[in-house]
């Protein structure tokens, strides 16, 4: 099923790369965004991801007040343990 679904993503990529000229990159990210859909993994990585960034660009902005990032904060701390139950199940 997973060879499948990633050939038809690749081919997906591939139809609208060569029909929309688009980059190498964009046709990564498509692959990632379609996968996500289908991988609770890579969505949650992904939504771990965001949240490190988010919280670290808080923290770049407010380097004396650590309070400031507390919301970003506890949205990293919520989706690194999505994420970690993700490995754990092996889903």
């Amino acid at each position: 099923m997973r060879s499948l679904l990633t050939t038809i993503v690749v081919a997906c990529t591939s139809v609208l790369s060569a029909c929309s000229g688009t980059t190498q990159q964009s046709a990564s990210e498509f692959k990632t965004n379609v996968a996500s859909i289908f991988d609770p993994q890579i969505a949650a990585q992904q939504n771990y991801d965001r949240a490190l960034a988010e919280y670290q660009n808080c923290f770049a902005a407010n380097p004396t007040n650590r309070n400031a990032c507390e919301q970003q904060r506890q949205a990293m701390e919520a989706a690194v343990k999505v994420l970690a139950s993700t490995l754990n199940t092996g889903r």
